[in-house]
């Protein structure tokens, strides 16, 4: 009997080896479409190789979120390849029509994986959080101010719920809703979605 091989696909480590020390290496692979690896993640791998020896191909993080490594002209394989078209995430359009044309609204998560810069991606998830109050409490937007704690608006469990899905779809981060009753603002909750989120890893 042949005995099994599991073949790795890895990416770069993100706290060691060279992508950790050079400035600037980081963002330009996830810019051509690379999810760096955390040593953590690395461990889980190789423990996966062992317990299931016969998955004959593992390839890690290979980011089919949105973001500028799909554009056709850019400098990630992934938009020049139409191999890799079947992986591309498709973002969900909101389309209405106007004077006889078309307008579309970019997804959050768009968005989120275009900002150039921390405070951007900060005012994003912001946005998306004061939506969603504003759409549940029936207040206007204007109203929600970051500064304010989350029961200043009413938010209790049940609505931490509904938050904590949303970001999940919006921002694909991983919150607890104790985490966001016990937020100190809305705009300490903000920071710690992007913290979290998949498409700011590396802000």
């Amino acid at each position: 009997m042949v005995p099994p091989a599991v073949s790795l696909d890895l990416c770069a480590i993100k706290t060691v080896g060279y992508v950790a020390e050079p400035v600037g290496v980081a963002v330009r692979m996830q810019r051509a479409g690379h999810m760096l690896l955390r040593d953590d993640q690395l461990i889980g791998l190789l423990e996966a190789t062992v317990v299931h020896p016969f998955a004959a191909q593992i390839v890690a993080r290979l980011s089919t979120g949105p973001g500028s490594h799909w554009n056709r002209d850019g400098e990630s394989q992934l938009g020049r390849d139409a191999r890799f078209s079947a992986l591309q995430y498709r973002q969900p359009r909101e389309k209405q029509a106007s004077d006889g044309g078309v307008i579309e609204k970019h997804s959050r998560a768009a968005d989120l994986a275009e900002a150039t810069s921390r405070a951007n991606a900060e005012a994003i998830v912001f946005e998306a959080i004061a939506q969603k109050l504003s759409s549940i409490f029936v207040i206007a937007i204007g109203e929600i101010e970051p500064s304010k704690h989350p029961s200043h608006y009413g938010v209790d469990s049940l609505v931490a719920v509904e938050l904590r899905n949303m970001i999940s779809l919006q921002a694909a981060a991983d919150v607890s809703t104790f985490s966001i009753l016990q937020s100190q603002s809305l705009g300490a909750l903000a920071s710690e979605i992007v913290s979290k989120s998949r498409y700011t890893e590396m802000m």
